[in-house]
């Protein structure tokens, strides 16, 4: 037995000597990951302020476009209702309204002046020969219709305008002269009106573009500013991920070099104690082999007790142990059919002390004051009473 405990010292300050470089291995390593934590944490500050500047920058450039075309919406949109009323007039004039411009030999001036402007906008010569054709085309209101009123070039405005701009070219005006022909002259003013507005909101148009160019710029540099954060955050996740990872083996080997070295520590003392019984020892050699078959289990019960069971009651104590204790037998560790925490965990010497330091004589209450010796965690210590 003595030799045998001799060859767990043996083992045990081997084991230490292979757990004592990896923990400070685990030290250096988790130094490490704190520094790169730190970096990988302002990183991710930095991206996010800068993420919340630019967040505002966009929605202050939003604003802006936002403001610009609702400023151009609204000064076009008060040109369409007047362009609109012209269509609908120009929609109610029948043949027979036409027919009484047509049969005239020498048409009024005001009458040219209102056909000239038609004749331009329908390509045709502004002669009244032509115009009377024009006036007999059953199609002539429908092509009036047809133009598409935001392409009216520069040119073309520009001569319409001389003749909206005319002093007697009114509807009022018009109308004194021929009905039919002042639904044209309100469709040709408020044409010429609308023009006119979109001209004057071109450049608020290419403003609005420009501003819409810039926004879609800040927007992309905005999307690329949050993915830049996440692949930052993923990575502070990982590094967090690696750091709790060599903390908690870090806080596994501190434990098993604190077992391994109270292990050593009873195994040295309990040589110390039987160096001077060794014939005794000798005559029982026997069953001190069969006992050392089940030592390491008994060890492996012990330490998960010490290790993790000291803050559980006795009933779920008893329970895990058993199921550890078919664990061990099924991997092939044997376990004594009936083993003692209390003699795992303690010594005789340590129970004799215990007793004199009038500690309850009592089982539960030496399984409890062996775990609190030994465990490296709380432990749960119930009054007997």
């Amino acid at each position: 037995k003595l030799q045998e405990t001799g060859a767990n010292v043996d083992e045990l300050r081997g084991e230490l000597g292979e757990l004592e470089p990896e923990l400070k291995s685990c030290q250096e390593e988790g130094q490490k990951l704190t520094a790169a934590l730190a970096q990988q944490r302002t990183q991710v500050t930095s991206i996010r302020e800068e993420l919340i500047l630019q967040e505002e920058k966009v929605k202050e450039k939003c604003d802006s476009v936002a403001s610009i075309h609702e400023e151009v919406h609204f000064e076009v949109g008060e040109a369409l209702p007047a362009i609109e009323a012209g269509e609908k007039q120009i929609k109610v004039l029948d043949k027979k309204d036409l027919v009484e411009v047509r049969v005239m030999n020498k048409p009024p001036d005001l009458v040219l002046a209102v056909m000239e402007p038609i004749c331009l906008l329908l390509g045709v010569k502004a002669e009244w020969a032509a115009m009377k054709t024009l006036l007999g085309d059953p199609t002539m209101t429908k092509r009036l219709l047809d133009i598409d009123r935001d392409s009216i070039n520069d040119a073309l405005h520009r001569k319409l305008k001389k003749y909206t701009e005319m002093p007697k070219f009114t509807p009022e005006e018009v109308g004194k002269i021929s009905k039919p022909c002042r639904p044209l002259c309100v469709w040709l003013k408020a044409l010429e009106n609308y023009t006119q507005v979109l001209r004057n909101v071109e450049p608020k148009k290419l403003k609005l573009g420009e501003a819409e160019r810039d926004l879609n710029t800040m927007q992309l540099e905005q999307r690329q500013l949050q993915q830049q954060l996440g692949q930052c955050e993923r990575e502070l996740s990982e590094f967090q991920a690696r750091y709790e990872g060599c903390m908690c083996r870090r806080q596994q080997l501190e434990g098993a070099i604190k077992r391994a070295t109270a292990r050593l520590q009873r195994c040295t003392r309990l040589t110390t104690v039987l160096a001077d019984e060794d014939s005794r020892w000798t005559t029982k050699i026997q069953e001190l082999m069969k006992e050392a078959e089940t030592v390491f289990g008994e060890c492996m019960l012990g330490g998960l007790a010490v290790g993790y069971l000291g803050a559980v009651d006795a009933s779920i104590r008893d329970r895990l142990l058993q199921q550890a204790d078919q664990m061990l037998n099924n991997s092939g560790v044997n376990t004594p059919s009936k083993y003692n925490l209390v003699e795992i965990l303690s010594t005789a010497a340590e129970r004799e002390t215990w007793e004199e330091a009038e500690l309850f004589k009592d089982q539960q209450c030496f399984l409890q004051a062996a775990l609190v010796k030994s465990a490296t965690r709380r432990v749960l210590v119930l009054d007997p009473d």
